[in-house]
Formats: C-alpha cells, structure tokens, sequence
C-alpha cells in the first residue's frame, strides 16, 4: 500500500505540463483561420512550424508566429521544446469593424472587417504515449 504522500507525488508526476498562449484582435476572419488550425489540431510541434512555414497563406503566417511564441514560452518555463504538442487550437470571431461606402441614389454598401482571436495550448508529451 502507498502512503498519502507518496498517492500525492505520484499524481503531481503525471501531471501534464502545459502552455497556453493567446493572440487577440486578428485582422482576419476567424473562419479562414480555422482552415490553417484544422490541420495543425493535435500535431507535433515541429510539424506546426514546417507546416506554417511553408504554406503561402495569412493564416498559416499569423499562426507560425504563435506557435514561436508558444515555444518560447515554454522554453521558459522549463519545458521540453521537442517533445511539445498542439493539444488545442482554437478560433474564436472576434469584433467586427463597419464601415461604409455610399452608392448610387443615396444608398450604402456595408463593409464588414472581421476580426478573430486565437487560441493555443502546447503539451509536454512522449512521442511514444497515446494519450
């Protein structure tokens, strides 16, 4: 039998360390940010920078640079850069900027400038766990 104080050590050992990192205000829609985060969702990390890296879109380049930041974060938090994970990705719509432009017999296009906020969490795992 265990003792409470070796139950509690074993528990803080499996514990997951983890990063989260977030990026507001995007000037770009969420959904066309969605299309970049659906292929990076529960990959390595090292997959996500060659990824972004090499993709020519907005999208892929605002979220490269998350996931340097994301690097660096656990770096300085002592955390393995090799062994990190993608465990969440995630796009929210943010505030719409409208405005206008006036048209024929005093009529009026609207102008909607969308907005996202991303969200990132990278996870300390072994290459060889499923979980």
């Amino acid at each position: 039998m265990m003792s409470k104080a070796q139950a509690v050590e074993s528990k803080s050992q499996k514990a997951k360390k983890s990063v989260t990192v977030k990026l507001s205000y995007v000037r770009i829609s969420a959904q066309k940010l969605n299309l970049a985060a659906k292929v990076l969702r529960s990959q390595s990390l090292s997959f996500g920078e060659q990824f972004t890296t090499f993709s020519k879109t907005k999208a892929a380049r605002i979220i490269g640079k998350l996931l340097k930041s994301g690097k660096a974060a656990a770096g300085q938090q002592g955390l393995d850069t090799k062994k990190l994970f993608i465990v969440r990705l995630l796009t929210n719509q943010g505030p719409s900027l409208k405005r206008g432009r006036p048209v024929a017999r005093g009529t009026y296009h609207p102008i909607i400038r969308k907005m996202a906020h991303v969200v990132l969490t990278l996870e300390e795992k072994d290459y060889g766990s499923k979980s």
